[in-house]
């Protein structure tokens, strides 16, 4: 039933690109007369549906003091011309817009200037180009080097970022029809290379999503030795400018590993992941304090660690005899991204809690060691780390491992094979897989999954109890088929009325991991999330949960999604659809949630082709939320006649605390006649047949 999600965010026409304190420490330095001189470009790509988050951006970079003497920010910004004028009503952003000097017929040409004190300092208006092209990247380098030299350069990239899938997403002012062409970092690295910077950069960053990997790493090891980047989704706030330039300003002598770690530390605070204890709880971002990844790299260490990479590559592909093993382990590693909405696994997981848990369970003494040698390559790669909740197993560098080498959608495993040749060249081009060979490594995996290619299987065993009650579940029995099962999943159907048409109104119990086939008992208390506003007005959440590691389970992600509607005076009558991330906790450990808390609210963007972008949504009071269950035609045991689409519920008024007021518990459904569906998958992520019982819930 997994599957089915995805299929219906294409159909929608979206998919994931995957889309402080200021006191000074005056132990570091400070400034002289010999001080060296610096300047900071930032690569201002944000003609999409970022064009807000940028301009926020741009104002931190303005309160930070700007350039002064000796230090140079320099600015290229790209805005969507066509989501300006949507914004025209918008009063904070008018506001900020006027704060930085522009007006709203310069968004449509790109800005080069200084950022000061009192906003941008335009030097130079460029006619709309596209950003994702290295080409432009090289003349705006050359064009900072050229008016604004310097003892020392450091690279800001802002945007949007898909690990080894590229940087960016131009569109061109809303007139792109076709999904835009992100730039590959072999590309970018390239145009770097090509510019008039004749010394190593001091530090290159992105200020994005997802590029802290080692796919990405590689390109960067002959431009800087510090790389800031982030391993996960960066939700909203990104670096904090004000903090960071101005120590930078005022520590010109400090080295750029101290900077980067003190940026770090910066970045922490502004995503409050250390919380000031008068600080306002609705400024929280509970996202990134349970997924938050923002690492420093010391470059100077990757070689050592490609070489252990290599080495352990070599050891995996050798030992044929574990390779269901390394699959299980795969899906028990701390994942990044949500590039999978449905709750499947994404492509990316954390390469060295990988290798610690390969180093803990395989039998073969030369892997375990090489295992544990590209553990300590990666901890000196890694100087300064700052992490959520969730992601505090990882040593914070993702690689790519999709689940099953991409067959898991296929019915038929030639197909499977098919649909992944272009990725697998794609990836094959890397530096990294010329280098190094993680590449043969995950065609060997994609062997394995053709090999067992047959599709798990469910029987029902028995039906205990078809009755739901909060004291008396619903019971049924389920029997696994195939040794490599991972999970059994469940979903509840209510019938819509209509012939063959249901709504997904949830998903019930999950077991996750399982210990091969087996017979399973699988329970239904009559019980949903629920979100509930001051007024009383509830709704079912619907949606699916994230897949945590084995060693997380008490605690499980829901993404579901919904509309907002900006009813201020003014604003044009468009929902904006979102993803509402919710945390479910299952305190006791017996399987069943007892509690449910909204995290945040992200931008899924139906006209942007990146998808979900990595930024939250402020829900303003009075605005209306409108949750949205997931509904077919079609049979319930048969997921590929499934027609999908959404079904709106209760509209919710926004209270004045924004997501705190919002309340989600679980709730026992109406009384009535349901429909139970129960699925399996196995490591590969390969779905098995449907089982449907009739439910009745009773209370």
């Amino acid at each position: 039933m997994k599957k089915f999600f995805p299929v219906l965010i294409m159909t929608a026409g979206a998919l994931l690109l995957t889309a402080c304190d200021d006191d000074d420490d005056d132990d570091v330095s400070t400034i002289s007369s010999t001080s060296p001189t610096w300047t900071v470009m930032i690569y201002g790509h944000a003609d999409h549906n970022l064009t807000p988050s940028f301009l926020r951006d741009m104002l931190e970079m303005g309160e930070s003091g700007g350039s002064g003497e000796g230090f140079n920010v320099v600015v290229q910004a790209d805005f969507d011309a066509s989501r300006i004028k949507q914004f025209a009503q918008d009063e904070e952003f008018v506001k900020i817009w006027a704060d930085l000097g522009l007006t709203l017929t310069t968004g449509e040409d790109i800005q080069r200037g200084l950022m000061t004190a009192e906003g941008l300092k335009s030097v130079e208006i460029v006619p709309e180009q596209n950003l994702d092209d290295p080409v432009n990247l090289t003349e705006f380098v050359d064009w900072g080097v050229q008016n604004y030299p310097a003892d020392k350069y450091g690279l800001i990239l802002w945007d949007h970022g898909g690990q080894w899938q590229g940087f960016g997403s131009d569109e061109q002012d809303g007139t792109v029809t076709q999904q835009p062409v992100p730039m590959k970092t072999g590309d970018l690295s390239q145009a770097l290379k090509n510019s008039k910077v004749n010394q190593k950069w001091a530090f290159i960053s992105f200020d994005t999503c997802l590029m802290g990997g080692a796919e990405v790493l590689v390109d960067f090891v002959d431009l800087t030795n510090v790389f800031i980047a982030n391993p996960e989704l960066d939700f909203g706030d990104g670096w904090d400018y004000k903090s960071s330039l101005k120590w930078l300003r005022e520590h010109p002598n400090a080295s750029a590993l101290d900077f980067a770690k003190q940026e770090a530390e910066h970045w922490s605070v502004h995503h409050k992941l250390e919380q000031e204890d008068d600080a306002d709880e609705n400024e929280v971002s509970y996202s990134d304090q349970l997924f938050a990844s923002h690492v420093i790299y010391d470059l100077t260490h990757y070689g050592d660690f490609e070489n252990k990479f290599v080495s352990f590559t070599d050891q995996l592909i050798e030992a044929t005899d574990e390779q269901v093993l390394f699959a299980t382990v795969r899906r028990d590693t701390t994942q990044y991204s949500f590039d999978s909405i449905g709750g499947d696994p994404t492509e990316y997981i954390d390469l060295g809690e990988f290798a610690s848990k390969v180093a803990a369970e395989t039998a073969h003494s030369n892997l375990q060691s090489a295992a544990q040698e590209l553990n300590t390559a990666i901890k000196e790669l890694v100087v300064a780390k700052k992490l959520g909740v969730g992601k505090l197993n990882t040593l914070g560098l993702s690689v790519w491992y999709p689940v099953g080498g991409g067959l898991t959608s296929a019915e038929n495993p030639l197909d499977g094979f098919l649909g992944v040749v272009t990725q697998f060249l794609d990836y094959n081009r890397l530096a990294l897989s010329i280098k190094a060979n993680w590449d043969e490594y995950l065609a060997s995996s994609v062997q394995l999954g053709m090999q067992n290619a047959a599709k798990p299987s469910l029987i029902q065993n028995s039906v205990s109890n078809n009755v739901a009650r909060l004291d008396s579940p619903a019971s049924i029995g389920v029997q696994t088929v195939a040794d490599n099962i991972y999970s059994i999943d469940t979903a509840v159907l209510s019938p819509s009325g209509n012939p063959d048409e249901y709504i997904i109104v949830g998903q019930a119990e999950i077991f996750r991991p399982l210990s091969g086939a087996n017979v399973y008992d699988v329970k239904w208390d009559s019980r949903l999330p629920l979100i509930r506003d001051e007024n009383g007005n509830e709704a079912y959440l619907g949606g699916f949960l994230f897949e945590p590691p084995s060693d997380n389970v008490l605690s499980h992600v829901m993404l579901s999604f919904a509309y907002y509607l900006d009813q201020k005076e003014g604003a044009d009558d468009q929902s904006q659809p979102v993803v509402l991330v919710t945390l479910l906790t299952d305190d006791n450990g017996d399987g069943k949630f007892e509690g449910a808390k909204i995290l945040s609210a992200l931008v899924f963007d139906l006209s942007s082709s990146s998808g979900i972008a990595p930024r939250g949504v402020k829900l303003d009071p009075s605005n209306t939320l409108i949750p949205l269950m997931l509904k077919f035609t079609g049979q319930p045991t048969d997921e590929d006649t499934w027609e999908p689409d959404f079904s709106p519920g209760n509209p919710l008024t926004i209270p004045d605390n924004g997501l705190e007021g919002l309340v989600v518990s679980l709730q026992s459904v109406p009384n009535g006649n349901y429909i139970l569906i129960t699925q399996a998958e196995d490591v590969y992520g390969q779905d098995s047949n449907i089982l449907a019982n009739e439910i009745t819930v009773e209370q």
